[in-house]
């Protein structure tokens, strides 16, 4: 991971059905997570990297939810980076982003919902220091502890060296495409929140707030605004369908709408589970990168990845890879090599838009 210099840009923008698929076993879930009980010495699984990618001049890294619940939380209590399994994955990448699924806060006050996650101020210099560059607040946990609780977030993670989108302290921070350059190359990064909790705070000229992605038009100005600024826009959108594998037609049209308005790539989260990933006219998506640093639930709910991208000079897409990973017992994604990794990828293709399940 390189260290990039980050451009403050001054950009204010006005403003499924499930599908059934093949899953890994016991045995092999099992595998990974013994490796990842492993000492840090341990062998790692080798990255597949595409020749298009590898020779692309700006690489970007996807990673899927991060939270820091149980178990994660304990194993940052005893100093370990629950990254450390996906380090062959980010190697080589300029940048990488995350969904930062959760508030980190010591002084905001738990709203009244089912699930509140509230991780520990050590969940974000680790993120840093596992080389994560960009995380989206844009979601339905950054702001479980409040306005109060979103605002610290925000500060923590801006002062652990991380550049935050997806929320803000105002509708121009908020809306403000957050620029890094890239040996010349201008990557402009939004986020957006369509599954925002009824007591959400939306961004306001005055007051801080998500970033609301409920209204297509509105969010494919801020990508246009976005456009005017970067040489490739990258939009993470945190919708859909808990626990569903194909997206929504909904979600289908606002994706669309996004690369229309001159976005490079849009990356999806929130249904828990992969969903396709779609180039198209030098652009990619995918709909569900999955969880990715979160605790054990289903073997669907545990298969995640590191997604890369290869942008050109021009902000177009030259090439992707996608390197297929499990989350062990303890929370943490570890990459997976053999035909585990080859019946993931298999898995991953059968969710393309039209190839049978979606």
């Amino acid at each position: 991971m390189r260290r990039l210099a980050v451009v403050a840009c001054a950009l204010l923008a006005a403003g499924c059905a499930s599908g059934a698929r093949a899953t890994l076993g016991p045995q092999e879930i099992g595998a990974v997570a013994a490796l990842a009980d492993q000492p840090d010495d341990a062998p790692r699984v080798a990255v597949v990297r595409s020749a298009t990618v590898a020779k692309a001049p700006v690489r970007i890294a996807f990673g899927g939810d991060v939270h820091g619940e149980a178990p994660i939380r304990q194993l940052l209590d005893r100093g370990q980076n629950p990254l450390d399994g996906v380090q062959g994955a980010f190697a080589d990448a300029d940048i990488v982003m995350v969904n930062l699924e959760t508030a980190v806060t010591t002084v905001g006050v738990a709203l009244d919902h089912e699930f509140i996650f509230n991780a520990p101020t050590s969940l974000l210099p680790a993120l840093r220091a596992g080389g994560v560059d960009v995380v989206n607040l844009g979601n339905n946990h950054s702001t479980d502890d409040g306005t109060a609780g979103l605002l610290e977030t925000i500060d923590r993670a801006t002062a652990a060296g991380l550049t935050v989108v997806g929320a803000g302290r105002n509708s121009d921070d908020t809306y403000t495409a957050k620029v890094i350059d890239v040996r010349g190359v201008r990557i402009g990064f939004v986020g957006f929140d369509r599954n925002l909790p009824f007591d959400a705070p939306v961004a306001t000229a005055t007051g801080p707030g998500q970033a609301d992605g409920r209204n297509a038009q509105f969010a494919a100005s801020v990508v246009r605004k976005a456009r005017e600024i970067a040489d490739a826009v990258v939009v993470m959108v945190h919708t859909g369908v808990e626990r569903a594998s194909c997206p929504t037609a909904s979600d289908v049209a606002f994706f669309d709408a996004l690369l229309d308005a001159g976005a490079a790539i849009v990356v999806g989260n929130h249904p828990h589970v992969l969903q396709a990933i779609v180039a198209r006219d030098s652009k990619l998506l995918m709909y569900s990168n999955g969880n990715f640093v979160f605790y054990p639930t289903s073997d669907d709910q545990r298969k995640t990845g590191v997604l890369t991208v290869g942008i050109d000079r021009q902000g177009k897409v030259v090439g992707h890879d996608f390197a297929p990973a499990v989350i062990d017992s303890q929370g943490r994604p570890q990459l997976i090599g053999g035909s585990a990794r080859e019946r993931a990828l298999s898995d991953l293709a059968a969710l393309t838009p039209g190839a049978g399940q979606c």
